[in-house]
């Protein structure tokens, strides 16, 4: 069965952001303790792949920051063992 995602967020921008993303083809499949799985899936519905990612650190949004900060690291690949840096 093909239910519709609920999705539900702190703030609306956080909503969009999430929103772009599945639009742009990613999705979260899974989330465990200090990591995150994404499917990501080309723009024609051809290619579909996936990404492992460990967490590496999180820096929470303040009003002082104004921004919150994630690292990860890719678990498989070429790229394992990098850092990678997000911010919103």
């Amino acid at each position: 069965r093909n239910v519709p995602l609920q999705l539900d967020s702190s703030s609306p921008d956080e909503k969009a952001l999430v929103y772009f993303a599945q639009y742009m083809g990613y999705e979260v499949y899974h989330r465990a303790e200090g990591t995150v799985a994404l499917k990501r899936t080309s723009g024609d519905q051809q290619k579909k792949w996936f990404e492992e990612f460990e967490d590496v650190c999180l820096i929470d949004f303040t009003s002082k920051r104004k921004r919150m900060t994630v690292i990860v690291s890719p678990k498989f690949g070429p790229e394992k063992g990098l850092l990678k840096i997000y911010c919103k």
